[in-house]
């Protein structure tokens, strides 16, 4: 929130994190986990719901999503959103 209220007009916030949705679940209505913990660094990998749920929170709309491309199929993949403050 704090940073949808300290951009400028126009301006967006551009988030891109590893995920652990896949595709398919990225284009579905729910099912799969929220989050994944790696203990051995103390990582956290979020699913795409999840992350809609947090921009929601934040009161902000994804204007543009893309899907990072060319990473091997066994590893995470990594989502990018684009972000402006609801009005």
């Amino acid at each position: 929130m704090r940073c949808g209220n300290g951009l400028a007009s126009g301006g967006v916030i551009v988030i891109k994190d590893n995920s652990c949705a896949s595709a398919e679940e990225e284009n579905s209505q729910g099912g799969g986990m929220a989050f994944s913990v790696d203990l051995g660094d103390s990582s956290v990998c979020r699913s795409h719901e999840y992350f809609l749920a947090i921009f929601e929170l934040a009161n902000m709309d994804v204007v543009l999503f893309e899907r990072q491309q060319g990473f091997p199929e066994e590893i995470y993949p990594v989502p990018m959103f684009a972000l402006c403050p609801r009005i």
